[in-house]
């Protein structure tokens, strides 16, 4: 399932929502800073766990599913459903997460202060990472 974990010893309350990062925002408020684009040797189904030392609130778009929207706070982690085609992601940052795709970890993504786009697409097998910066 695609719910939120809570690993041991984190209270299970209501999780915190952060303000998400918007297209609109995104065009308006940052430019594209980096492009890191990678090929995969692993076949789909694919499925992408996200565990969360952070505040972070994600967008997400998977295969035919309707845009669906995620918060992390943490000790949390969420496994999505597996997709076998595409999936795109906007996260608000990536500080302090961890994110495996068929149990890889996408080091690459690793510790981007900004938004952050992620889309894993299976032919070919690979994935490639906006990050984002202020324009001011």
């Amino acid at each position: 399932s695609n719910e939120v974990e809570y690993l041991p010893n984190v209270p299970k309350n209501n999780i915190r929502k952060v303000k998400l990062i918007t297209e609109e925002n995104l065009i308006t408020n940052y430019t594209e800073d980096k492009f890191i684009e990678e090929s995969l040797s692993i076949e789909p189904p694919f499925f992408l766990t996200i565990s969360a030392n952070n505040d972070i609130g994600i967008s997400i778009e998977q295969d035919t599913l309707k845009q669906y929207v995620k918060y992390l706070n943490p000790g949390t982690e969420i496994h999505l459903e597996g997709f076998v085609s595409r999936a795109e992601l906007l996260f608000t940052n990536t500080n302090k997460i961890k994110v495996r795709l068929n149990g890889i970890e996408l080091n690459q993504i690793k510790n981007h202060p900004h938004p952050l786009r992620l889309i894993v697409r299976s032919s070919p097998a690979s994935f490639n990472v906006k990050l984002y910066k202020p324009i001011n």
